[in-house]
């Protein structure tokens, strides 16, 4: 469900009593990959000493078996449609040649429906303690009865930020900002921990990610005893270190604020976006092209971060009436928060803008 309206949304208690009463109706058992059969009839057929039977498969474990035998999602979403002989087929052949010799697999059913199927080694984490590490990881002059959690849709990763009210700043009259944390865990059980910035009379929401030693992922340590502790620990660590971010993203959002460009300097770096860090397309540029030039505000490099943030945060259908898929409205709301925790000049040399990511926002409180 998204929620990333911050009126609306829980609180940080009352998310976590959410996620506990989900959590309690799952069964987890690591199975080894002979054990399991795709028949048929679409089912997943599992024959070990656990537990046996026959099992639906909902969309996620689709995705899951999609990724473990390196077959495209797309192609396992139509067989499920037109030829579900051919899915046991190709499926069944992968798993058994592929994966059973390599790895178990952890496999959580609910309510008779198998819902996740991972490689043991990068299993997920529960969600309970990643929210419980994150909660442990509270600043003690931030009033925990404030938190609100927003949750955003992507890829059906989860992907939450955590917003502290009291936590703002003004880069313009009027135009109240808030800051937390956020964090994203992705498919492959790699976990991004950064700052989250909330534009509070839009909803509008920007993540920045927090690097160690150039990681941007954290991830569990291969045979490693203990493994989940240490990526809790971790993740922990991590969060400390984005909620000392606020105040450097806060000062960022002003210095972008103050910066007014021309409309072709503007151009010029919805043009840029389309390079690395950023790697937005050409449809994309296009939109944030048009909501920048359409406002009445000026044209300042804030008014550029927030056009990136409403359509990362809001837009699901372009100007071309395409669809804009949940990775691209996340890689908004990153990049959003990349430019932020940029600085930006003219080159003396070739008269371009130039934006660069200012290091020394990684750097504080390392």
């Amino acid at each position: 469900m998204i929620r990333n309206d911050i009126e609306k949304a829980p609180s940080l208690q009352d998310f976590l009593t959410e996620i506990e009463t989900e959590e309690k109706g799952k069964e987890i058992h690591v199975i080894d990959a002979y054990d399991l059969n795709m028949i048929q009839n679409g089912k997943l057929q599992i024959n070990d000493e656990q537990v046996s039977g026959e099992f639906t498969i909902s969309e996620t474990a689709d995705k899951d078996l999609a990724d473990l035998v390196e077959i495209p999602f797309s192609y396992i979403m139509q067989l499920n449609c037109d030829d579900l002989e051919l899915k046991s087929t190709n499926v069944n052949q992968r798993l058994h040649k592929k994966i059973a010799e390599k790895m178990n697999l952890r496999v959580t059913i609910q309510n008779d429906i198998v819902d996740k199927i991972q490689n043991d080694t990068f299993a997920r984490l529960s969600r309970i303690d990643i929210v419980s590490t994150l909660a442990e990881s509270v600043p003690r002059d931030v009033d925990h009865n404030l938190l609100k959690v927003l949750t955003y849709h992507n890829n059906g990763t989860f992907d939450i930020s955590i917003i502290a009210p009291q936590l703002k700043s003004f880069p313009v009259p009027g135009d109240e900002i808030a800051y937390g944390i956020s964090l994203i865990e992705n498919y492959d059980g790699g976990i991004q921990v950064g700052g989250a910035i909330y534009r509070c009379v839009c909803r509008n929401g920007a993540i920045t990610r927090e690097c160690t030693a150039h990681q941007e992922r954290i991830r569990r340590t291969i045979n490693r005893e203990n493994g989940s502790r240490d990526l809790l620990k971790r993740i922990g660590t991590q969060a400390i270190k984005a909620w000392d971010q606020w105040q450097i993203n806060a000062e960022g959002l002003k210095k972008l604020a103050e910066q007014h460009k021309t409309e072709s300097e503007i151009k010029g770096m919805i043009e840029r976006l389309r390079l690395r860090p950023y790697f937005l397309n050409a449809r994309i540029a296009r939109d944030v092209m048009g909501k920048v030039l359409n406002s009445s505000d000026g044209l300042s490099l804030y008014i550029l971060w927030n056009a990136l943030t409403e359509i990362g945060t809001h837009q699901q259908i372009l100007s071309d009436n395409r669809a804009l898929s949940e990775r691209y409205q996340y890689r908004m709301r990153l990049s959003a928060g990349t430019l932020a925790r940029s600085e930006v000049h003219v080159c003396e040399k070739c008269h371009q803008l130039v934006w660069t990511h200012n290091e020394r926002l990684n750097t504080i409180g390392n």
